[in-house]
């Protein structure tokens, strides 16, 4: 299959949207599909590489985050007929996606859009207008958008419910990004745990929480601050290790300071994945706290690593950690401080959801996802074939 996949965030930015493309292009490349893969270059200049199946154009950083770019709208068709792209999979509904959208239309190739982020919960990042007439321009933004696709993907139940509850009728897969245990244990082995964590002051074999995620509002680390805060009451030697960057970097150090924990709160800044996963390696919990992930897919790869998880019941959430497997869903600062107490006082606990969380890493296999997303592909081609059949013999 030739599968063209448009994207505004691509590498060297670092997020879902380009793990989630990244390891299915790479999981359809191993299997003998051609991938072409349309995103932006961090440069004013074009840089087309057909032999590695990657067409990059000029961008300019855009908005509050200075990685967000902004693809400078100057695209020729040309190289598409020779691609003979069965179809087109956008990821983001901004300057590539809606190229794509142009590119499905004009050389009636199949669409499918994945629909990554809760944009609802991403309006604080334009403060200078209400935030209830920013969600209603994101639904109508959503109900223009997606319809023009003929199918969508979602990587959760609770992402499907809410597109639902928009009116969109456009058929929708739930299709979780996969993990690939292997590459990620491979990956952490790469890396010494005990001299990472030396270098942040913590000795070998202490217990201690770790999250990782961007440091922005809807990420929702005041709860899992406020919480540890409440957990330092019955644990006094635990600590808190908190993995990544972002606007509320500063903030959220306040607090701490202000709560009494800042010595026991160490925030790690950006690490590269390798020194990330070999830290799941020594740590005692994974905590996580954000309510707007569609799918969480921080949480699978600590799964993969065998930790187990206390994370706050959410929309993405609820699909990985179904029936408590792995970890453990909370609903408040008393069933946090309580199921991570548990954890952390029986090894025989933490054992079971060890291995819990390596048999759900296991079902969300980036070969078992792809598997789904071929087949959707599939379904997707052929019922453009007949649709398309169907309005030309009238």
């Amino acid at each position: 299959m030739n599968i063209g996949i448009f994207t505004d965030t691509y590498t060297p930015e670092i997020n879902g949207v380009v793990t989630s493309l990244t390891s299915f292009a790479s999981e359809f490349r191993r299997r003998g599909h051609l991938v072409s893969i349309f995103a932006p270059n961090h440069s004013i200049h074009s840089t087309h590489n057909p032999s590695e199946g990657i067409w990059q154009f000029p961008s300019v950083r855009f908005g509050f985050d200075k990685q967000t770019r902004l693809v400078l709208p100057f695209f020729s068709t040309a190289m598409i007929p020779e691609l003979s792209l069965d179809i087109i999979h956008t990821q983001t509904p901004s300057t590539l996606g809606l190229w794509g959208i142009h590119v499905g239309k004009k050389f009636h190739i199949p669409l499918v859009h994945t629909y990554h982020t809760f944009f609802e919960e991403y309006v604080h990042y334009v403060p200078f207008l209400p935030a209830q007439l920013l969600k209603k321009l994101v639904i109508w933004g959503t109900r223009k958008f997606v319809p023009k696709h003929d199918g969508v993907v979602v990587p959760s139940h609770g992402m499907k419910e809410k597109l639902e509850g928009y009116g969109i009728a456009t058929p929708i897969a739930v299709i979780p990004t996969g993990v690939s245990t292997e590459k990620i244990r491979a990956l952490a082995a790469q890396e010494d745990p005990e001299s990472i964590l030396k270098a942040f002051g913590i000795a070998p074999g202490a217990p201690f929480l770790i999250t990782t995620g961007r440091l922005g509002k809807e990420k929702n680390l005041d709860f899992i601050i406020e919480s540890f805060a409440v957990l330092r009451k019955k644990h006094s030697s635990v600590k808190l290790l908190i993995a990544g960057d972002g606007p509320e970097r500063g903030r959220l150090e306040s607090k701490t300071q202000k709560l009494g924990i800042g010595r026991d709160v160490i925030f790690l800044g950006f690490l590269h994945q390798a020194k990330l996963l070999a830290i799941y390696k020594a740590a005692s919990i994974f905590v996580f706290g954000s309510l707007t992930e569609t799918q969480g897919l921080v949480i699978l790869e600590a799964m993969a690593m065998g930790l187990p998880v206390v994370a706050l019941q959410g929309m993405g959430v609820e699909d990985v950690l179904g029936k408590n497997r792995g970890g453990v869903m909370v609903n408040n600062t008393e069933s946090f401080v309580h199921s991570v107490s548990e954890l952390l006082g029986s090894d025989r606990l933490r054992q079971k959801k060890h291995l819990e969380a390596l048999e759900k890493a296991r079902e969300y296999s980036i070969e078992n996802t792809t598997n789904q997303l071929l087949s959707f592909y599939e379904s997707t081609i052929g019922l453009k074939k007949y649709k398309t059949g169907n309005a030309a013999s009238k």
